[in-house]
């Protein structure tokens, strides 16, 4: 038992392993020199452990590093590490698998018994890279991707069974990998994103292909959706949450891409004939997604992809890439074309989020922005009536221009009623500014622009809309009263 207490064992050990990995780089090819030596400490960590001496351990992963850096010598090297990242000619498929799964097998040894946590933690981590590295060596073509994200399944699934969480670090390293995999078609979908945010579509021909968005992004992101609800009962919270995180953004961005597919809009021409059609549809899908994770209690879920709705209705479908002033076609059915759902979806977004319990701005933003929508969706559905699908064409005839007062009248008519009626101070507001911007327009240009019955006309529409709005501030809000009478009425 005293020899415990020096290193004289340690060393004469580690000298004889040191020796017996020279006569292997003497007498043996090169390609099996990472397993002999991979070999060779786990020898050491066995004896050291038998023997009751740690300070074998040290030399043991002394011994496994190198076998890790003699990896780079063979034959073949370029080509087994091209095959990691999906690339590089057939390999020998015998020496490459002894090679990398061997280094794989003496890691996952080291993991399960490494006395030192840090150690089994660390040999985890190597065990999942060079696992990962002997699957790659296998002719599994463009499957590759959906490996670690197997692999992550699997080991979830074992988690799940022992009720331990000591896998966490071999899942945390192949979700990395996973993400790796998906982080190109990923970076080509941002970076076509990126510049749609300044006008330029977005178009089929820059994103991945449907095989490489199944295989890197949607499958992967279902597995680890899976391996996320598997370690719900071992892992807390915080260390699930990146796994939900990664496998939503995948989904989503796959998701997206795949959506794209469907309109294959591929050039300027079709983005002008499509784009608001598919515009509409993503918002839509959106939209439902919220509603369904209302359903069944996400609540956070829910606002997320509606704001993200919304989001996007607003930046791409009413600023950037509006029919009033960009040039998209809506369809040739007055009332029953495209305008109608664009600007629905969003009403009914904001109507959703109306009902919860949402920041104070939010609120107010809900509240107001619907007055706005109307009002473009009325004015886009007049220049849809005269000039058919595509809003942008030039000219503006006497009767669209007298209609803009008539249109401008009955908004701020309407407001007003809704106002009263849902004791809304803002849309009261709001038909006040709209009837004092349709008095001008008719006295400084619809006056002097018109003539004969036209200019009568309008002078009668004015006169029969100012006494209306009139008779309704009186009746209703001048005596302090509230808009029940007055729902009641309607």
């Amino acid at each position: 038992p005293d020899r415990r207490a020096d290193s004289r064992f340690a060393t004469l050990a580690t000298t004889a392993a040191m020796l017996v990995a020279a006569a292997a780089c003497l007498a043996l090819p090169g390609w099996s020199l990472a397993p002999v030596v991979a070999l060779l400490g786990l020898g050491l960590l066995a004896l050291g452990l038998w023997s009751e001496d740690p300070r074998l351990e040290t030399s043991a992963w002394i011994f496994g590093g190198s076998s890790v850096l003699l990896l780079t010598v063979g034959d073949h090297v370029f080509e087994e590490f091209g095959r990691l990242f999906g690339f590089g000619a057939p390999v020998d498929l015998v020496t490459a698998l002894a090679r990398w799964s061997v280094l794989a097998c003496v890691a996952a040894i080291y993991a399960l018994k490494c006395p030192t946590k840090a150690s089994r933690r660390n040999s985890q981590i190597a065990a999942a890279i060079l696992g990962y590295g002997a699957f790659g060596q296998l002719p599994l073509g463009n499957a590759l991707p959906l490996v670690p994200a197997v692999a992550l399944a699997a080991l979830a699934y074992l988690s799940r069974r022992d009720g331990r969480d000591s896998l966490l670090p071999a899942m945390a390293t192949l979700l990395g990998i996973s993400f790796l995999w998906a982080a190109l078609p990923l970076a080509q979908w941002a970076l076509a994103g990126i510049e749609s945010l300044f006008g330029n579509p977005v178009l089929v021909t820059e994103l991945p292909q449907v095989r490489e968005t199944a295989l890197r992004l949607l499958a992967p992101a279902a597995l680890i959706g899976l391996s996320w609800k598997l370690t719900e009962p071992v892992l807390k919270r915080e260390d699930r949450r990146l796994a939900l995180t990664l496998a939503l953004g995948i989904a989503a961005t796959g998701l997206h891409v795949l959506f794209k597919q469907i309109w294959s809009i591929g050039d300027a021409p079709q983005f002008v004939g499509l784009g608001l059609a598919e515009r509409t549809g993503w918002e839509a899908l959106l939209l439902t997604g919220a509603i369904l994770a209302w359903r069944f209690g996400k609540e956070r879920i829910a606002i997320s992809l509606s704001l993200a709705g919304l989001a996007h209705f607003a930046w791409y479908t009413m600023i950037l890439h509006n029919p009033l002033w960009a040039e998209q076609a809506v369809g040739k059915l007055p009332v029953f074309n495209l305008l109608l759902p664009a600007y629905a979806i969003p009403l009914a977004a904001m109507w959703v989020l109306e009902r919860r319990q949402l920041p104070q701005v939010v609120n107010r933003l809900v509240s107001v922005a619907p007055m706005v929508l109307i009002f473009l969706f009325a004015f886009s559905s007049l220049r849809q009536l005269f000039h058919g699908s595509i809003l942008t064409v030039h000219g503006l005839t006497d009767w669209e221009d007298i209609c803009r007062s008539i249109v401008a009248i009955l908004l701020a008519v309407g407001f007003l009623v809704w106002g009263i009626v849902r004791e809304l101070r803002d849309w009261r507001i709001a038909s006040l500014a709209i009837m004092i911007v349709a008095v001008a327009k008719v006295f400084l240009l619809d006056a002097s622009g018109l003539d004969g019955l036209l200019r009568i006309g309008s002078f009668i529409a004015l006169g029969l809309s100012l006494i209306g709005i009139g008779w309704l501030y009186s009746r209703f809000l001048g005596d302090g009263r509230n808009g029940e009478s007055l729902a009641a009425a309607v």
